[in-house]
């Protein structure tokens, strides 16, 4: 995985509202089998075949059961949690919006290392899963 592939995903994850299947693309082509081509060489080839003529792992964006697998997959040892009821810095951020924190193995004390907050559950837990591997990875 590289740096600026993975800040280009966290983009694109803290745009999207819902389940999306591109979305489910990028994850699988950025994190789940990381692709050496370019952004702009995955976009041509989902440009010349749609979406539905891609490889996508699984529907990230739409289960919660894949993204914990993900998440089990690619941070081995790091624990998370999910919150029905996202609050940051005091503040409410309103009804259906979940947060998810994952905390480094390293990390000391139950405070969160990387967190998330949008709507559901799988996209908050995406999204600290890409701040998590964004810290974690050495600038290629």
């Amino acid at each position: 995985m590289n740096k600026p592939a993975l800040e280009g995903l966290l983009e694109r994850l803290e745009k999207c509202e819902g389940p999306d299947r591109e979305i489910d693309f990028w994850i699988s082509a950025r994190i789940y089998n990381p692709s050496h081509h370019t952004d702009a060489e995955l976009q041509a080839d989902i440009d010349a075949v749609g979406i539905e003529g891609m490889v996508i792992e699984a529907p990230y964006t739409a289960s919660l059961d894949a993204c914990i697998a993900l998440v089990e997959r690619v941070l081995p040892g790091y624990r998370w949690h999910l919150h029905s009821v996202a609050y940051v810095d005091g503040a409410y951020q309103g009804d259906g919006i979940g947060r998810a924190d994952i905390h480094s193995p390293l990390s000391s004390g139950w405070g969160p290392k990387w967190f998330s907050c949008a709507p559901g559950y799988a996209l908050p837990l995406l999204t600290a899963t890409v701040k998590a591997l964004i810290a974690e990875t050495k600038n290629k």
